[in-house]
C-alpha cells in the first residue's frame, strides 16, 4: 500500500516544505504550525514570538521533554491518587509530539 502523501506548507513564507530536516514545527495557541528552520528563526526576531511557543516540538529538547513528561506522569500516576491530575497534565506533552509526529512528520523524507 503506498504511502499517502501530503503537502506542507511553512506559515512564514508559504513555500512547500520538502524535507524533514528543514521542518520545524511549533504551536500556535492551539494548532500546529509548520516552518523551514529559517524562517524560524525569522520569526523569533519578530512580533509573532510572544505566541509562538520558543521550543521547537520535533526538536532533541521537544523529545527529551516528552519523555521526560511521559515518564515522570507515569511514576506519579502509579503513586496514589492525589497525584493523578498531576500526571495527565504531565501527558499532554507527549501526546502533543506524538499528534506532532502523525500529522506532520510521517509524511516527509
Amino acid at each position: 500500500m503506498a504511502k499517502k502523501e501530503k503537502v506542507f506548507f511553512c506559515e512564514e513564507c508559504a513555500r512547500e516544505i520538502t524535507d524533514r530536516d528543514s521542518l520545524i514545527v511549533t504551536i500556535y495557541f492551539i494548532f500546529l504550525v509548520t516552518y523551514h528552520d529559517t524562517c524560524y528563526s525569522q520569526v523569533l526576531k519578530g512580533w509573532q514570538s510572544f505566541f509562538v511557543n520558543n521550543q521547537p516540538v520535533n526538536s532533541f529538547f521537544g523529545n527529551f521533554k516528552s519523555i521526560a513528561a511521559l515518564l515522570l506522569g507515569l511514576f506519579l500516576f502509579f503513586i496514589s491518587r492525589p497525584f493523578w491530575i498531576v500526571a495527565f497534565i504531565l501527558f499532554i506533552f507527549p501526546l502533543i509530539r506524538l499528534y506532532s509526529w502523525f500529522t506532520v512528520e510521517r509524511y516527509l523524507e
